[in-house]
């Protein structure tokens, strides 16, 4: 590897090893620090793959990098730099990103349980996205998400098993979870339970 300062202000980050392709890339600030904090390179992102690029909104900016099936830095004033990769990171691009989760305000990281990983993002209310080997990676937000950590986020009803998903009558909104096989649906954060399921009043 070959670190050296880029017009930017920060670095220019080149692979020197025969067998890799990414070419050289410019990182900076603090999404070079947090790079660095990760492992740099020999780390789990690997090399970048990208220069430093601004989100459509123009309230952050991300590097994309090599490593874990695909990996990212995203970087804004309001949430910091964090990292996101592999199913999450493609679950996260999947949804729409930014605009729709906001920006990630944690690395990927382990529940109480030890069975699955996550990553918290900004978006309006509170949004997560978690991953399970058997479940795959599933977004929950707002009001769904308050009321899923209510009730003892993994531990209590289980993981996500849909991303959220509107009701047939276009009223409501709901994740299927795993422990309960049932709906959290929350059109005005009104609920009520029934039989093993909570539906909205």
């Amino acid at each position: 590897m070959v670190s050296t300062p880029s017009r930017q202000g920060g670095h220019r980050i080149t692979s020197t090893a025969p067998s890799t392709t990414t070419g050289a890339w410019a990182l900076r600030g603090l999404v070079l620090a947090h790079y660095r904090d990760l492992g740099g390179p020999g780390g789990l992102l690997g090399f970048p793959t990208s220069d430093e690029t601004w989100t459509a909104d123009g309230e952050g900016s991300y590097n994309d990098f090599a490593g874990s099936g695909g990996a990212s830095i995203y970087w804004s004033q309001a949430s910091g730099a964090w990292s996101l990769h592999g199913e999450i990171r493609a679950k996260y691009l999947a949804v729409g990103g930014e605009p729709v989760l906001g920006f990630p305000t944690t690395d990927e990281n382990g529940p109480p349980d030890s069975v699955g990983r996550y990553n918290q993002f900004s978006g309006a209310g509170g949004a997560s996205i978690y991953w399970t080997a058997g479940t795959g990676a599933h977004e929950v937000q707002g009001a769904i998400r308050s009321r899923w950590a209510q009730l003892g986020w993994e531990t209590g009803p289980g993981y996500p098993v849909t991303d959220e998903i509107g009701t047939p009558d276009g009223v409501g909104r709901y994740n299927h979870d795993q422990s309960w096989s049932s709906d959290l649906a929350f059109p005005r954060d009104v609920i009520s339970r029934e039989g093993t399921g909570f539906r909205a009043t």
